[in-house]
């Protein structure tokens, strides 16, 4: 990648910690190893003790490497712990690697802990101003930007307190604001984007899809795979400080899907990439831009699902009508006897959001009994009143409904293609309600008039 298209690149990053057991072994290493360097130097060096250390190492960043392209998103997924955060200050230059190193092509705004740089006596306008003097603005681009701040923050006249006096969402959302409006060249974001009410989060994604178009590439933390789906142009998943997993967003969300229900053990992971198992998907007939091709599943293989059809064909790309009802199948083969279960289907948009989930344990459907061998083909039928477009279905057979451990889970086994069979008529939103009704009638217009003596 050439270094104009590139904003960022990693090489070989890692972070290691010293972890001391005893406050004193802290001292032991501060002053053993200078005594024996300095008994070396005089020719005593046979005096001193072998050189141990006094510490074990914890690598919180293992060898990460990784190009951003500009204008591109990029998820990290892991648990807590998993080294995210660690990585991200490193980025951000907070943080001294231990090997590796950083090139970043342009200026970098975090969000990582919001207001972590704000002075609780500096009134909101005052901070505004350090802050932004801070990520790098001169005088005169942060008097071009306050206006701009102060409406995304919409704090009112608060903006001219002390910030020691403003309420916790006040807080961050006046640190937001700051942070995505100094036009970044690379945002970077740390589970940052649930501040504020559902009308400030709203302005945020705006803000996020408009500074994306502009070129700014972003560094995206979460634990929420839906979000990371939507925003991300790609993810990776961080397990113990290394990289175990990277690709499509997809990809990454099933496999770290499978590695929580794994109980985040590696050697546990069943997780196949697309052409390892029986389900097979073809879109040669998918519009460019349409849902992935790839199918990927996870589980511990003690079922699993060897076909899902809807309205009885196995035909993908499935081609139904707006409100159309539609027979799904999911046809499911028992490995070991199963006396309880759920298998349940999920539609999923072009983004990966879940539009609608249907399984057995919901519908309070009794599953039977199954045994080992057995093959039992479960149905869901359903209106589809979403708008035209390419969606995808994917199935799952589970334990229980409180925790997730699952048999079998596939990921994109059909595409579902939604046609409007009417003309002329263009469907707003995603869902078309199946009763819908238009009705008008007039209202009353209410006349005042000023009272006597008024």
């Amino acid at each position: 990648m050439s270094s104009e298209a590139l904003a960022l690149r990693i090489e070989h990053l890692g972070k290691c910690y010293r972890i001391y057991d005893r406050p004193q072994d802290r001292l032991r290493q501060s002053i053993v190893p200078r005594v024996q360097k300095a008994l070396a130097l005089f020719g005593a060096g046979g005096l001193a003790a072998p050189a141990r250390p006094y510490f074990r190492e914890f690598w919180a960043v293992r060898d990460v490497s990784f190009d951003l392209a500009r204008g591109e998103a990029l998820g990290i997924l892991g648990r807590n712990g998993s080294g995210k955060s660690t990585l991200l200050q490193m980025i951000c230059g907070t943080v001294t690697p231990t090997t590796g190193e950083v090139a970043a092509y342009g200026r970098i705004s975090a969000l990582l802990e919001l207001g972590a740089g704000f002075n609780p006596e500096f009134t909101g306008r005052e901070n505004v101003y350090l802050n932004a003097a801070i990520l790098g603005l001169s005088s005169q681009e942060i008097e071009a930007k306050y206006d701009e701040i102060a409406a995304f923050a919409d704090i009112g006249g608060f903006i001219d307190q002390p910030v020691k006096t403003y309420s916790s969402g006040m807080f961050v959302r006046l640190a937001f604001a700051v942070a995505i409006n100094v036009e970044p060249d690379i945002l970077v974001v740390d589970e940052a984007l649930s501040v504020g009410d559902i009308h400030f989060q709203q302005r945020c994604f705006q803000k996020i899809r408009a500074i994306r178009e502009a070129g700014t590439s972003i560094v995206f933390v979460s634990h929420d795979i839906e979000m990371v789906k939507r925003i991300c142009d790609r993810a990776m998943v961080l397990h113990d400080g290394a990289v175990v997993y990277a690709g499509h967003p997809g990809a990454a969300t099933a496999y770290y899907i499978a590695l929580v229900a794994a109980d985040f053990d590696l050697a546990r992971v069943n997780f196949n990439e697309p052409g390892q198992q029986p389900i097979r998907r073809e879109d040669s007939t998918l519009a460019p831009g349409a849902l992935p091709s790839s199918v990927y599943r996870h589980g511990d293989g003690t079922a699993s699902v060897r076909s899902v059809r809807a309205g009885g064909t196995p035909n993908d790309p499935a081609l139904v009508g707006v409100g159309e009802r539609v027979r799904f199948e999911i046809e499911v083969e028992f490995h070991q006897a199963k006396a309880t279960y759920i298998v349940g289907m999920l539609v999923k948009d072009r983004t990966g959001a879940e539009i609608i989930g249907l399984n057995t344990y919901q519908e309070k459907f009794a599953v039977p009994a199954a045994q080992a061998g057995d093959v039992l083909v479960f149905s869901f039928t359903m209106p589809i009143d979403l708008r035209p477009g390419d969606y995808s279905v994917s199935a799952t057979i589970a334990y229980s409904q409180y925790e997730m451990k699952w048999m079998d889970w596939v990921d994109n086994a059909l595409v579902l293609r939604v046609t409007d069979r009417v003309s002329d008529r263009r469907i707003f939103g995603l869902v078309l309600p199946p009763d819908r009704e238009v009705a008008v009638r007039r209202g009353q217009v209410a006349h005042t008039r000023a009272g006597a003596g008024t």
